[in-house]
């Protein structure tokens, strides 16, 4: 086991949240067993003010947990130093059993908490019971991954030792090896751009027609709601694909570098960080986007309103926009061409 202050602070953060979110779910189901919007007495009162409570505490935690990847991710990139063979933070995962599958719970967590808050930020204050009962009941999926997020990373973190020889991030990513990275990276540059642009042209076509207004949101109805969404969805993978099999050797400058963790370091200025930041931008806010499209037969009160479905679609296409720009800065002004991938 390596322990570091880091590492500590890390622990405890992520029992806090785990145990914020089971607190919150459990004051939920209390509270909507004797959820009653017509009545307007005291108690009533006292059990909406509650449920006001919690929807601000987990927004409180989504931003926590968002600051706690980031801080893994850190952590992570530090910790290469204690361990053999690794050169960054994709060595450091790879020296446990559990080091990519917690990643992907921490992502699946902050994805799902980032959705729970964009649906909840446009029907705060609504009352209608459906409504209510359906964001309420999906803490569950939230509390859920917090939970498994903090035990995983516990046993991942009392797992790693410093006399493992673990591999550095030019073997996890390379065509040959055995793991997903390898097959990312063996994904054929020309081929991965292809399939990206496509998908992305057809997300931008469908965004941009459903979101010209407010109208048009309208016109669209439902399933345009979960067209795009869906859309959004598979363009965000088509994207990961892309980091590992172009974009990142492009920012490298170097064909054969496909580490999608080396974006996140220093010497790359860090680029790392808005490039997924505006990735994770386009796919919470369209799947947002479709979610609130699908709850709007809960709300008899009118919170989700098409205004609510705009913002959020056209964030989306703001988000996968500028990823875009930033996956081809180096191609536009470097002397890397898209020939040498």
């Amino acid at each position: 086991m390596i322990v570091t202050p880091a590492v500590l602070a890390l622990s405890v953060a992520s029992v806090a949240l785990a145990g914020i979110a089971v607190a919150a779910m459990a004051t939920s189901a209390g509270l909507l067993s004797r959820f009653r919007p017509g009545d307007a007495d005291e108690a009533q009162l006292a059990r909406e003010h509650r449920l006001l409570l919690v929807e601000t505490t987990l927004g409180g935690v989504l931003w926590v947990q968002l600051l706690a990847l980031l801080a893994f991710l850190w952590v992570a990139d530090d910790l290469h130093r204690r361990l053999a063979g690794a050169m960054c933070a994709a060595g450091t995962l790879a020296a446990g059993r559990f080091g990519y599958p917690l990643l992907a719970i921490k992502v699946a967590a902050l994805v799902l908490a980032g959705l729970w808050w964009l649906v909840n930020r446009e029907s705060r204050g609504a009352l209608s019971p459906g409504l209510v009962r359906a964001k309420h009941l999906s803490l569950l999926g939230v509390a859920g991954l917090l939970v498994a997020d903090a035990a995983i990373q516990l046993r991942y973190f009392a797992e790693l030792s410093p006399d493992v020889l673990t591999s550095c991030c030019a073997t996890v990513f390379r065509a040959g090896f055995d793991g997903l990275g390898s097959r990312l990276a063996a994904v054929d540059a020309r081929a991965g751009q292809v399939v990206f642009f496509a998908l992305l042209g057809t997300t931008l076509a469908v965004g941009g027609r459903r979101f010209w207004s407010a109208s048009a949101c309208e016109r669209a109805g439902a399933p345009g709601g979960y067209l795009y969404a869906g859309l959004a969805a598979a363009t965000t993978g088509a994207a990961l694909v892309a980091v590992v099999s172009w974009v990142a050797p492009a920012w490298y400058e170097a064909p054969t570098h496909h580490c999608p963790f080396c974006l996140l370091a220093r010497a790359e200025g860090y680029v790392g960080y808005p490039l997924y930041a505006a990735l994770a931008a386009g796919l919470l806010a369209g799947l947002a986007a479709g979610a609130v499209r699908a709850l709007r037969p809960l709300d008899d009160s009118g919170a989700l309103r098409p205004r609510a479905e705009l913002r959020l679609g056209r964030g989306s296409v703001t988000g996968f926009l500028l990823f875009t720009s930033i996956a081809v800065w180096p191609l536009l002004v470097t002397a890397f061409r898209r020939g040498d991938l």
